[in-house]
């Protein structure tokens, strides 16, 4: 998987809505044939673990919230995310410390 499918994937789990092929475009600023192509290679890679990629016509595209925690035990991303709450603590101290 590349990295910006990478990215992708966690653009789209760590999401509270879907995400439309135009916010995706705009956010890493490629074509729409480069989005969807990604997203088919993202579809692919995610069968393996038992999780579909959903799209609404029109809304965009998420992940059901039972498939959540699979992708986040796949990917390793609750590490990834506790160290940049941490980050964000220690940034965030210094304020309540003085």
């Amino acid at each position: 998987m590349q990295e910006r499918q990478l990215e992708m994937l966690k653009s789209l789990l760590y999401s509270s809505t879907p995400r439309s092929t135009e916010a995706l475009m705009a956010q890493w600023a490629v074509s729409e044939r480069t989005i969807k192509y990604d997203l088919s290679q993202l579809r692919e890679t995610l069968k393996e673990h038992g999780v579909k990629l959903l799209n609404k016509k029109g809304i965009g595209y998420y992940f059901s919230p039972d498939d959540k925690p699979k992708l986040i035990a796949a990917y390793s991303f609750s590490d990834l995310e506790n160290t940049e709450e941490e980050t964000r603590r220690d940034d965030c101290s210094f304020f309540f410390y003085k």
